[in-house]
């Protein structure tokens, strides 16, 4: 483990899969060991995969997924708000969208399945209209009770998210990010130890 990373080398399958069904046409998970670009095989990935149409790449290990997949892939660290492009990042979040209300099956997925894919997830379903804490409910009940265990992804969500949604609209709409909005995003925020899991 790398000291500031949450990310590890590690085998950690929630309720034993390698994703799990949020809604309809929209998954949340991992990487399978044997899926990634260095080490050795643990969990095996799918010989061949067309349970999705596109899927999201957020680890940067993760080998590209197979043919006739499209693919969007953004790696960032498991960390903080602070350290990912939100710009880059909200791209991600509309084309994941974008094309599960187009009719595609998508996959979200980080290394584990749990706080990169969370946090890009529950923005989707916030675009969709639900709320942080609809969105955080969701996917705590259909991938894992663990899933955003990561507090700054959840407190940010809570604080900032609903903001940030609008921000993704009207970005559509091509009103541009206001520079000074987009860093107030990026404000140190405290972790509750009283949140509710």
């Amino acid at each position: 483990m790398t000291q500031g990373h949450l990310e590890t080398e590690f085998t950690y399958l929630p309720k034993g899969e390698l994703y799990n069904h949020i809604q309809p046409r929209l998954f949340m998970g991992g990487t399978a060991d044997d899926d990634v670009c260095y080490g050795p095989a643990g969990q095996k990935a799918p010989q061949e995969d067309d349970s999705f149409d596109c899927v999201v790449t957020l680890y940067a290990h993760a080998k590209p997924v197979y043919w006739g997949i499209e693919e969007m892939r953004y790696g960032f660290v498991d960390r903080g708000i602070e350290d990912i492009n939100l710009e880059r990042l909200g791209d991600v979040v509309v084309w994941a969208y974008k094309k599960w209300q187009g009719g595609d099956r998508v996959l979200i997925r980080c290394q584990a399945g749990l706080n990169r894919s969370g946090l890009v997830s529950a923005l989707v379903l916030m675009y969709k209209g639900a709320s942080a804490n609809e969105s955080i409910r969701m996917i705590r009940l259909t991938r894992s009770a663990d899933a955003l265990f990561n507090k700054n992804y959840v407190t940010w969500l809570r604080k900032h998210g609903a903001r940030y949604i609008t921000m993704l609209r009207n970005r559509e709409l091509g009103i541009p990010f206001d520079r000074e909005e987009l860093q107030d995003l990026y404000s140190n925020l405290p972790i509750s130890d009283l949140e509710v899991r």
